[in-house]
C-alpha cells in the first residue's frame, strides 16, 4: 500500500542516485588526463615515489633507466607514510604497468565511502531528508571537490576517514555504545597516520564530545585510552619518518620563521580567498547561519563547536598553507555540507507555507543548483588538456645536455620535468613569491645569483610565466650568459661561459 511518504523517499531516492552518479562520472572523466591541473609539486611527488616502489618490487630485470627512476624516488622526502604511494605500486604490479590514473579511481571509491558516513552523521543530526540530499550534494558536486578527489593526495582519505571517526563518537555520546567508542578510536587512528593534521579535529571533536557525556572528565574511564590512541599511534610513525630534529625544522621553518605574517592582513586575506574560491563564500556563510541557527542537543552544538576549533587551530599553526594550498580546506567540506542539509531543511518548511508558484520557483532554483557544478565542472575538464604539456616535458628531457648541473626555473619543483622528462639533476631556483615570504632576497641581485649557481653549467627555464615576473633574473640572464636555446618548450643558457 503506497502512503503518502513513498513519492518524498522515491525524489529523494532519484535525487541521491543523480548525484552520486555524476559525482563518479566527473571523477572518472577523462580518466587518463595528466596531474597537472591541481597542486603538480604534491601530485607528481606521490607518483615519483609510487613508481619508486613499483620498480622496487617488479620481478625481472631492470634497464639503467629505470634504476634512475628507482632512486629517484628514494631522494624524495616523505611527508606521510607512504600508504597510498604503496597501493598505487602494488596495483601496478597487479595491472602489469604504471597507470598514474588509478589513484582517480582509488579517491572516487574513498569519497564514496565518505558519503555513506556522511550521509549517516547527517539522519542522526535531523532526521530531514532535505538534511541528507543537500549534505550528500555538497560533498559529491562540488568543483573543489571534484577537483581534490582527482588529485593523488592523501587529504581525502583522511577526511573520509576524519568523518566516520566523527560519526562513531557522535553515536557514542548519544548511547553510549562501547562499540562506537572503538570504532571512533580505530577510525581516528587511521585518519591520523594518513596524515598526522587529522590530530587538529580529532583531539577537540573527541574532548567536546566526551564532556557531553561527563562532565567531570578527569575521572577514569576508557574513553581516554581510546582519544589518545591516534596521537599514541601516529606520533611515534612520524617521528620514525621524520627525525625530532627534522619534525621541529618543520614547524620552525612554515610557522615560527613566519611569524612575522601572522599580524600581517595578508594570510588572513588569502584564507578567506581561498575559502571563497574553493568551497563557494557564499555557501559557507549559508551553512554557519544554519548551524548555529539550528538547536539541537548537546552533542551537535560540541561537535560543530569542536570541529570549528579544529579547523581555525590548524589554519593558525599552519597560516601560509591555508592562504595557498586549497587542498588544506577540504576538512571543512563536510561541516559546511551538514550546515546547507539544514539550511535546506529550514527553507523547506517555510516553503511548505507558500503557494505553488513559489514553491514552483524554489523547485526550480534548487535544482538548477544541483545541475550548474555538473555543467560547469564537465566545461572545464572537457576544455583543457594537459596531455600536450607532459609531451612537452618528455621532449625537453630528451633534448637537454647531459655533461652538466642545470639550475631550472619550472614548474611543480621539477617534478613533472623529472617524471615524464627523466632529468633527475636538477635544482629549482626559488619562485618569486617563495623568495618574499622568507625574505631571501634581502642582497644585491647579482650576489644572490652567483651564489645559488656556484658550480653548475646551465640555468633552465620552462615556466614562462614566473620567468616574466622575476625582471632582474630575466635581464641579468639575457646581458650575461649566452643563450644556446630558444624554443617554444623551453631557454637554456650556459653558465660556464659569461658574455665579455
Amino acid at each position: 500500500m503506497m502512503t503518502k511518504r513513498t513519492p518524498r523517499r522515491l525524489l529523494t531516492s532519484l535525487v541521491l542516485a543523480f548525484t552520486l552518479i555524476a559525482g563518479v562520472g566527473l571523477r572518472l572523466y577523462d580518466l587518463t588526463e595528466p596531474p597537472l591541473d591541481f597542486y603538480p609539486t604534491r601530485q607528481y611527488r606521490s607518483l615519483i615515489l609510487a613508481r619508486s616502489f613499483y620498480l622496487t618490487w617488479r620481478p625481472g630485470a631492470i634497464s639503467p633507466l629505470e634504476q634512475e627512476r628507482r632512486a629517484a624516488g628514494n631522494r624524495i622526502a616523505r611527508y606521510e607514510p607512504p600508504l597510498l604511494e604503496r597501493l598505487v605500486a602494488r596495483t601496478y604490479l597487479v595491472i602489469g604497468g604504471e597507470k598514474p590514473w588509478i589513484i582517480r579511481i582509488y579517491n572516487t571509491l574513498f569519497w564514496l565511502l565518505g558519503a555513506l558516513g556522511l550521509g549517516l552523521l547527517a539522519r542522526r543530526i535531523h532526521p530531514h531528508p532535505a538534511v541528507l540530499i543537500a549534505a550528500i550534494g555538497y560533498w559529491m558536486l562540488l568543483p573543489f571537490s571534484v577537483q581534490v578527489t582527482r588529485a593523488f593526495l592523501p587529504d581525502p582519505l583522511m577526511t573520509v576517514l576524519l568523518v566516520w571517526s566523527a560519526l562513531a563518537w557522535y553515536r557514542w555520546a548519544q548511547d553510549g555504545n562501547p562499540g562506537w567508542l572503538v570504532a571512533a578510536g580505530l577510525l581516528g587512528t587511521g585518519a591520523a597516520v594518513v596524515k598526522i593534521y587529522a590530530l587538529f579535529f580529532l583531539l577537540p571533536v573527541g574532548l567536546a564530545l566526551a564532556w557531553t557525556r561527563f562532565s567531570r572528565l578527569w575521572r577514569p574511564h576508557p574513553w581516554w585510552l581510546v582519544w589518545l590512541l591516534p596521537p599514541g599511534v601516529a606520533l611515534p610513525i612520524y617521528l620514525r619518518l621524520h627525525s625530532p630534529d627534522d619534525a621541529a625544522g618543520f614547524l620552525v621553518s612554515w610557522t615560527l620563521k613566519l611569524k612575522r605574517w601572522w599580524l600581517s592582513p595578508m594570510p588572513y586575506g588569502g584564507w578567506l580567498d581561498t575559502v571563497n574560491n574553493a568551497l563557494h563564500g557564499g555557501w559557507v556563510l549559508v551553512a554557519l547561519l544554519a548551524l548555529f541557527l539550528t538547536y539541537q542537543e548537546k552533542p551537535y552544538r560540541a561537535f560543530v563547536l569542536a570541529w570549528l576549533a579544529g579547523y581555525g587551530l590548524y589554519g593558525s599553526v599552519f597560516l601560509i598553507q591555508f592562504a595557498t594550498h586549497a587542498y588544506y580546506h577540504l576538512p571543512l567540506v563536510p561541516l559546511v555540507a551538514l550546515g546547507l542539509g539544514l539550511a535546506l531543511r529550514h527553507l523547506m518548511a517555510l516553503l511548505e507555507e507558500q503557494p505553488r508558484w513559489v514553491q514552483g520557483m524554489a523547485l526550480f532554483f534548487l535544482t538548477t543548483a544541483w545541475i550548474y557544478p555538473v555543467g560547469i565542472t564537465y566545461w572545464h575538464l572537457r576544455s583543457v588538456d594537459y596531455r600536450p604539456k607532459a609531451e612537452a616535458y618528455r621532449r625537453i628531457g630528451q633534448s637537454l645536455p647531459r655533461d652538466g648541473k642545470i639550475m631550472a626555473l619550472t614548474e611543480g619543483y621539477g617534478w613533472p620535468l623529472l617524471y615524464h622528462g627523466d632529468v633527475f639533476h636538477v635544482t629549482r631556483w626559488p619562485t618569486q613569491a617563495h623568495a618574499l615570504l622568507f625574505n631571501t632576497w634581502d642582497r644585491a641581485f647579482e650576489d644572490i645569483f652567483q651564489e645559488r649557481t656556484r658550480g653548475y653549467d646551465y640555468f633552465l627555464v620552462t615556466d614562462f610565466e614566473e620567468f616574466w615576473r622575476q625582471t632582474p633574473l630575466r635581464h641579468y640572464l639575457y646581458e650575461r650568459y649566452p643563450l644556446i636555446h630558444q624554443g617554444g618548450d623551453y631557454l637554456l643558457w650556459d653558465l660556464r661561459q659569461p658574455k665579455e
